[in-house]
């Protein structure tokens, strides 16, 4: 919800297959707080994201404090998902004015989106929180270590089938990985990527 009281919500799947016919499947829609319609979003491969019963509306949208941006992403295509990152009112109709970028590699989003800003002042910075299937958002303690929520649903998890909190590390290109070192479970050492 935006602070003059606008809903933010994703929709799934609609039934339209053709470009001339948007039926909102697959968008985010702007609502009055009397829930009259002010505007929408979609992404232009909508029409493929229906096909591929892809569900934007799979994670609700959520606002960046203190932005006027809202992120949104769904459930995973074919080489995961992919996140929205736009500008809240007016939203640009279809694919207007969004940046997108990977989110959930070995997942969808499932859930509820969330956001945080960490630290005060000139050093803050907002962290969008994104529920995915094999693992939820990032979290840092007060020691300055790296942890993230997991759910253990493929044959290399550690946590096969039960939810976990795993601490992680930094790869040298920025990507996430899992620490070798895991406190709660010493015997587990993660095994080697084939991706």
């Amino acid at each position: 919800m935006s602070r003059g009281g606008e809903l933010y919500v994703a929709t799934g799947n609609g039934s339209s297959r053709k470009l001339q016919d948007f039926d909102e499947g697959n968008s985010v829609v702007e609502l009055s707080p009397s829930l009259q319609r002010l505007g929408f979003w979609a992404p232009s491969n909508w029409v493929q994201l229906n096909e591929a019963d892809w569900d934007l509306g799979s994670a609700g949208p959520v606002g960046l404090p203190g932005m006027a941006l809202l992120f949104a992403a769904g459930k995973p295509g074919t080489n995961g998902s992919v996140g929205y990152l736009m500008k809240d009112s007016p939203l640009g109709g279809i694919g207007a004015g969004a940046f997108t970028g990977p989110v959930c590699l070995k997942g969808g989003a499932f859930g509820a989106d969330a956001t945080d800003v960490l630290r005060i002042g000139k050093a803050s910075h907002v962290v969008v929180y994104v529920p995915c299937g094999g693992g939820t958002g990032f979290f840092q303690d007060n020691s300055g270590g790296w942890w993230s929520s997991f759910f253990g649903n493929d044959s290399q998890s550690p946590f096969r089938d039960k939810p976990a909190i795993i601490k992680v590390d930094f790869a040298p290109d920025g990507r996430v990985i899992v620490a070798a070192h895991q406190p709660f479970v010493p015997a587990w050492k993660p095994k080697p990527s084939t991706s």
